[in-house]
């Protein structure tokens, strides 16, 4: 009976009108987006030629040997990085607006330990993410990898919100309508008509999630013609360094943003069904989803007991990356594990306890 509940509440989500405009919306933020990254990639080749060719007025020209870690300098390069961390600390602790200093503070002192990694184990040329390469830029990585990822956090932007006006309505639509008698009089339970409707509406999201950044990734397969095969470094937690690769970075951020989509449209869900508004459950949601509030409150030391500024687990491993004050990944995900329970419990308990009326 389940099976055909969930089969039921999937064809109400797979409405042909709604399902068309996602994607045709998608469709055009690709191309758009596609337009864009290529003529950043345009003017990047010509800056660099330029560079290289010396046509650039000598002011904006710089020799790349000045820049580069090598085992002659790094020792001065762990030298600037632990003065300017020095110079954060004493910033931080004699502050009154926590956030900014800290997230400055984690960022050196990650950036320290690649440094030191390196040194210590005479690797003078790889990539460390967050010190010496990027995964967040919008030529970042000119490859396959590069493309998919810059084209992920726009289709993530897209999909959540779907997900929380879609599941928003999940059952505040029902009471609205006194449809949800009729459905309480077939053989099932409550506890049943919430999963089915959640699992559903997550199956419709993820789908989406993973079709248009599969989409992306073929893309730039055929731009760019090219897959990152180069390794990369990350910094966990800003004291682990750990090889890897751009296609798990890429990876990981896939995974986060399907937990995040996920995350948003259970609030939205939770807030929908307990206000029995689905106005309510779309507005505030995505207010938590665009960080009005952390953004308000990221004056003050509290941001790790929010959920937003917690949900970017990726970024322990970049050493450019903010994080919340007082952030440490396992905080932070015992933070995201405490709100999804309490939102989930709140929600199956609301609906068991309420009167169908």
């Amino acid at each position: 009976m389940f099976g055909r509940l969930y089969a039921g509440e999937l064809k109400k989500i797979l409405r042909p009108k709604s399902i068309i405009a996602l994607s045709v919306t998608l469709i055009i933020l690709l191309l758009g987006y596609a337009i864009l990254y290529n003529l950043a990639k345009t003017i990047n080749d010509a800056l660099t030629q330029s560079i290289a060719s010396g046509d650039l007025p000598e002011e904006y020209q710089y020799d790349e040997s000045d820049t580069e870690i090598n085992k002659d300098n790094i020792d001065l390069w762990i030298e600037v990085y632990e003065e300017q961390l020095k110079g954060q600390e004493d910033s931080y602790e004699n502050a009154t607006m926590g956030y900014s200093y800290y997230s400055s503070v984690f960022s050196t002192k990650a950036k320290i330990s690649a440094l030191k990694f390196m040194r210590d184990n005479n690797l003078y040329d790889i990539n460390v993410l967050g010190l010496n390469a990027s995964a967040g830029g919008l030529v970042s990585d000119l490859s396959a990898e590069g493309f998919a990822e810059s084209y992920m956090s726009v289709v993530t932007l897209v999909i959540a919100i779907y997900g929380i006006v879609v599941g928003a309505g999940l059952l505040a639509d029902e009471y609205r309508n006194g449809t949800i008698k009729l459905l309480l009089t077939r053989p099932i339970s409550k506890n049943q008509l919430i999963t089915a409707k959640l699992l559903s509406t997550l199956t419709v999201c993820f789908a989406f999630m993973s079709l248009f950044t599969l989409i992306g990734y073929v893309y730039g397969l055929i731009a760019f013609k090219a897959i990152s095969t180069e390794n990369i470094y990350l910094v966990f937690n800003a004291r682990s360094v750990i090889k890897s690769t751009m296609g798990a970075v890429v990876f990981g951020k896939f995974v986060v943003s399907l937990v995040r989509i996920a995350v948003m449209m259970l609030i939205a869900y939770f807030l929908g069904t307990v206000s029995r508004k689905k106005t309510t459950g779309i507005i505030v949601t995505i207010i938590i989803q665009i960080n009005i509030i952390s953004g308000i409150l990221g004056l003050l030391p509290v941001q790790i007991g929010l959920l937003t500024p917690n949900l970017g687990l990726m970024n322990y491993f970049d050493a450019s990356a903010s994080v919340p004050t007082y952030g440490n990944f396992f905080i932070s995900l015992a933070v995201d594990i405490v709100y999804i329970t309490a939102v989930t419990f709140g929600l199956y308990f609301t609906v068991n306890k309420r009167d169908v009326i």
